[in-house]
């Protein structure tokens, strides 16, 4: 099997433009400009719509927030590992940590920078000289180093997925990675706040080779993830799935956020429903 090895500096990008559910005639004219700058660049775009929603606790404020659906949050995620991407937004947006509730809560719903941390890069638009700042900056992010040392590394896992309640944005940096390994163990075999085993698997499925931020991965690699409670949540941006502390009751999980029913496996996918 081929090692894990650093990515040419020539290879696949791509911008996730975030489109506002209200869409003034300023943000119009920032998204066309911004359109303008990735065909300039010689960047795909590909454009995903967030839909507004007042969460329970915004009712009195009047105020409301931009949510994305749960599967187009997942096809952010999933293109992060198959190219780099430039996520551009032009309000706040957010996606839901739980895909089945609704209407979301705020302590449920995760802000899209951090969704896609440590995978791509994202920039907030709120004038026209964000617009090329941050196309430099990302251009600057993509000739940098590999921010990431391998499979091994937490910022391969999928944060959202792999229960967490601390932000773990200065990943990367020797206290952080300690103080991860300290909380929830070694590379080789984690524990989540959900009481989830994250295991590395000791054989790897699939020929995709999925890229964290400039480093390629080996083809397949993924993690068992079991548990040992008497019942577990497991939580992707689109999918939902129960789990069991039975012997052959385990998911395949990627970085990319896929799970894998294994054969003979018990747990069952809940949301949406199949």
């Amino acid at each position: 099997m081929p090692e894990e090895n650093d990515v040419e500096t020539q290879r696949p990008a791509a911008v996730a433009l975030i489109r506002p559910r209200r869409l003034s005639d300023q943000v119009a004219e920032l998204m066309r400009a911004a359109e303008d700058a990735s065909t300039c660049a010689g960047l795909p775009t590909r454009a995903f719509g967030t839909k507004c929603v007042r969460l329970p606790e915004e009712v009195v404020q009047r105020r409301e927030t931009e949510l994305l659906e749960p599967n187009d949050a997942h096809r952010i995620y999933a293109l992060a590992h198959e190219a780099d991407v430039l996520v551009l937004t032009f309000t706040e947006a957010y996606v839901r940590q739980d895909p089945s509730k609704t209407p979301a809560t705020r302590d449920r719903a995760l802000a899209l920078h951090t969704f896609v941390e440590h995978k791509a890069f994202s920039g907030l638009v709120r004038g026209r000289p964000d617009i090329e700042r941050i196309f430099a900056a990302f251009a600057d992010w993509r000739m940098a180093p590999p921010a990431c040392a391998g499979f091994n590394d937490p910022r391969v896992l999928p944060l959202h997925v792999f229960e967490t309640s601390n932000d773990w944005a200065r990943l990367g940096e020797p206290l952080a990675n300690a103080e991860f390994q300290r909380k929830y163990g070694k590379a080789s075999n984690r524990r989540d706040d959900g009481g989830k085993d994250w295991a590395r698997a000791s054989a790897f499925h699939g020929r995709d080779c999925l890229t964290i931020a400039g480093h390629q991965l080996e083809p397949g690699a993924h993690w068992d993830v079991t548990t040992q409670r008497k019942s577990a949540t497991l939580r992707t941006s689109h999918q939902i799935w129960h789990m069991r502390s039975k012997p052959r009751d385990y998911l395949n999980v990627y970085p990319n956020e896929y799970v894998r029913k294994t054969s003979g496996s018990g747990c069952k996918l809940v949301f949406p429903q199949p």
